[in-house]
């Protein structure tokens, strides 16, 4: 996947010098000699580049400081590009052009060179100025101009320029070398954002780490080429000189897999089946083919029981993909391969391919991978995108309806094993749950159902219990969630020994929610699951937020004074906790969409990865993610495409990889004005860390952000999509930007009521509201979102099909 840049730019002097042609783009084999160099920092693998590459070595004599915060000076520079041409040192060395620099000196035959070339420039009093420190500006020029040898650096993209806030700070003489250097991606600005803008900060002086990415940068640099992948490296060979080797059950992956090295590279590599060709010695090998034992000795021992799971890797020069017998996992990994060594980005509605001269794959992989929701996942991803791709299929195999308990305690005569009977009373009252009687008939049902992976034993959707007085006494010792928590561990038990394996699932949600209390793990049986809901949770407030003040879904406890006693009010999180602290196995469901069907905004980015985190982190391991399954204005495609990478991977993702993929995503699908609704979604959490909202009881438009907050900041949020939307450099992207601001236009039209509302409700000034409310309905069927039912004039009451 592409990596962002924040900076760029800057260098020392080389000891062992090579052409750019001649580089090579593996980092070095051996450990980095750098201590002030971590594998975290952002420069990390630029540093590991040019090192492995003898373009740098260490700054002190010892070689163990790279420092890459120094700055550069002109002749430092001037030098690097000197060695980096691989012109003749004795052809420039003697004679200084310039008064302040010293004949046979270590930078005259760089001074020379760079003057003759036309690099660099003396001031008006003809000196080199060779101690003078670089800035961005200067230092993009002196770069730009050495590549106009290599590229035609006139094709370039003004709008690549005109978002960066601080452009009008370039000088007239850096404008034309810093807007391609932004174009092709060597610049991407200082990360700096100020109101939506990055900044270039051309005047600020470059650092070594920032040199040290270009120049890593520049060698990639695949400009303007007929395929963005210039060739894939297998070992030291191009795939160009292999062919693809399927099993007969992997003829879908790979025909993928050679449509999109194609796509990536231009090389349309054979296609055969193992059984219809003799064994080569270059060959891609997907699936499980009859040249393992014999060219390849694959092991597939971590995949046997894991449907998700996938190895590929490289032996004796050959390139496997391959899975378990099911051979999902071997669909995924010739994406994942595909992501990760092709460029190729599969954002849902439409796909990329990195641009990147040279992608190169060790002659010793060997990649395992599984997911982190590999037991448990049901997930909506609408049209968006390929759950495959998105290595995301649903893994569920739960027998029953989710909310199984009012028909699981019917008298056994009356029950019926199918699921759209039990989905006809979900929402009827629940049965008692601790007498024997009712006890027996939820088990007697239950065994009519089991099986597969698991059995639902969630409660009704409705807010029905029983309330007999032996439930009410074990609710006074257990909690709320007592009976049916242990409702679950009594059927666990009594159909252990037919079904040892299948998991028996409850709710822990709505009504129930509450503190467990008065359990005891040891004596929990090893099949109880719960599934617990995020609607209790405050829908602003990650779970591990210490400053939730929801007072209604809090996620910290807190005492309640009512003035004639205080309670206590548990948070989520401490509720999550206890079960988590009880139960054998954990899986969550969560939604991540406007429960209301409109199109409000709901800024769940941050609270989204922070809670993921906390989720995995308690032992999550299933999830069931619900989403609209309607098109909607709230980031729709981004939010399902980000679900997806949080379900893959969300047990191994850290925030920085969280917000890249974001970032990544944005730029690809609104254009060079990203950053403008990067800046709309960061503003937009901050406002609503002020309030309080949860999904069910209250999503009205003025409860996640108020009325008064959007009517102070509705200028400036809405001036960040028409931004956005001046910048997207093609139709597409500038579609895509109107049509999510769409978010905007609701909240316009919410308020544009509440003033007519608040007018004197003139023929006019009805007159004027009908006509904004008419064009808003005509945007929701541009883009296909929900109808509502407009027959309250008032946005807030209409209800969506």
């Amino acid at each position: 996947m592409k990596r962002f840049i924040s900076m760029i730019l800057l260098a020392m002097m080389l000891l062992t010098v090579v052409p750019f042609s001649s580089f090579t783009v593996s980092a070095a084999e051996e450990k980095l000699p750098f201590t002030d160099v971590k594998e975290t920092d952002w420069f990390y693998e630029a540093v590991d580049y040019t090192y492995a590459n003898g373009i740098f070595k260490g700054t002190n004599s010892a070689g163990t400081l790279f420092s890459p915060g120094n700055a550069m000076t002109r002749a430092q520079f001037a030098t690097t590009l000197f060695r980096l041409s691989g012109a003749n040192e004795a052809d420039y060395q003697g004679e200084s052009k310039f008064p302040d620099v010293p004949s046979n000196d270590w930078m005259t035959a760089a001074a020379n060179w760079a003057s003759e070339k036309g690099y660099v420039e003396g001031n008006n009093k003809g000196e080199f100025m060779p101690s003078k420190t670089l800035n961005r500006q200067t230092l993009a020029t002196m770069l730009y101009r050495y590549a106009k040898d290599e590229y035609d650096t006139s094709v370039v993209r003004q709008t690549a320029f005109d978002r960066f806030g601080d452009k009008n700070d370039t000088a007239d003489w850096a404008k034309d070398a810093m807007t391609w250097m932004v174009t092709v991606e060597l610049i991407n600005g200082t990360g700096a954002n100020v109101k939506g803008a990055p900044t270039l900060a051309p005047a600020k002086t470059a650092t070594r780490g920032q040199v040290a990415q270009i120049l890593m940068n520049y060698a990639n640099l695949q400009y303007y080429e007929d395929y963005n992948v210039g060739d894939i490296l297998i070992g030291d060979t191009s795939i160009s000189e292999y062919i693809i080797v399927y099993s007969s059950s992997a003829a879908n992956p790979a025909k993928e897999f050679q449509k999109y090295i194609k796509m990536a590279t231009g090389f349309e590599l054979d296609l055969v089946q193992d059984t219809n060709c003799e064994i080569g010695t270059k060959e891609i090998l997907i699936g499980q083919t009859n040249r393992e034992g014999v060219t390849v000795n694959i092991d597939r021992s971590k995949c046997m029981t894991d449907n998700e799971a996938f190895v590929y890797g490289v032996q004796n020069g050959n390139l496997y993909i391959t899975s378990n017998e099911n051979k999902l996992g071997t669909a995924y990994g010739t994406y994942d391969f595909l992501e990760h060594y092709a460029g190729i980005n599969f954002f849902g509605v439409f796909e990329t391919v990195d641009v990147k001269k040279t992608f190169e794959v060790p002659a010793d992989l060997n990649y395992f991978e599984t997911s982190a929701t590999n037991e448990f996942r049901v997930y909506y991803s609408n049209n968006y995108g390929s759950a495959e791709k998105w290595k995301c299929n649903e893994v569920n195999g739960i027998r029953g309806f989710y909310h199984a308990l009012p028909s699981l305690g019917m008298d056994p005569s009356e029950f019926k094993a199918d699921w759209s009977f039990q989905a006809e009373v979900h929402k009827n009252a629940d049965p008692c749950l601790t007498t024997a009687k009712s006890q027996q008939n939820i088990i007697t049902n239950a065994k009519k159902l089991a099986g597969g992976n698991g059995l639902w034993l969630g409660h009704s959707d409705g807010a029905g219990y029983c309330k007999c007085s032996s439930c009410a006494a074990y609710i006074r010792e257990h909690g709320r969630m007592g009976p049916y928590f242990n409702i679950l561990d009594v059927v666990a038990d009594a159909l252990e020994k037919d079904f040892p394996n299948v998991k028996i699932l409850g709710l822990a949600y709505s009504h129930t929610w509450n503190m467990l209390k008065g359990f005891d793990r040891k004596d929990i049986n090893k099949n109880v699951t719960y599934v617990v809901c995020g609607d209790n949770m405050c829908g602003t407030h990650s779970i591990t937020s210490t400053g939730c003040k929801n007072e209604s879904n809090p996620n910290n406890t807190y005492e309640k004074d009512y003035g004639y006693k205080v309670e206590t009010v548990y948070g989520y999180k401490d509720c999550f906790d206890k079960i988590v602290e009880l139960c054998p196995t954990i899986y969550i469901w969560d939604y991540i969409y406007p429960a209301n069907h409109n199109e409000q905004p709901i800024p769940l980015f941050h609270r989204m990865y922070d809670n993921f985190t906390y989720f995995f982190e308690n032992g999550a391991c299933g999830f069931f993610l619900q989403n609209t399954t309607d098109d909607n204005a709230c980031f729709d495609v981004m939010r399902c495409y980000m679900a997806a990478k949080l379900l893959r991977d969300g047990e191994n993702m850290t925030e920085d990889q969280y917000w890249g993929y974001i970032q990544e995503f944005m730029k690809e699908y609104y254009g060079d004005g990203w950053t403008y609704i990067y800046e709309y979604i960061n503003y937009m959490y901050e406002l609503s860390q002020e309030n309080e909202w949860h999904i069910w009881s209250n999503e009205d438009w003025n409860d996640i952000i108020t009325e008064e907050q959007y009517r102070e900041n509705f200028d400036y949020l809405m001036g960040l999509w028409e931004k956005a939307e001046s910048l997207a450099q093609t139709e597409e992207m500038a579609t895509r930007v109107r049509r999510d601001s769409t978010q905007m236009k609701y909240i316009e039209l919410c308020l544009a009521y509440e003033t007519y509302a608040d007018s004197a409700m003139t023929a006019e000034d009805l007159a004027k509201y009908t006509a904004l409310r008419d064009a808003y309905v005509e945007i929701l069927e541009t883009y296909g979102f929900e109808m509502p039912n407009i027959s309250n004039l008032n946005p807030a009451f209409w209800r969506y099909s």
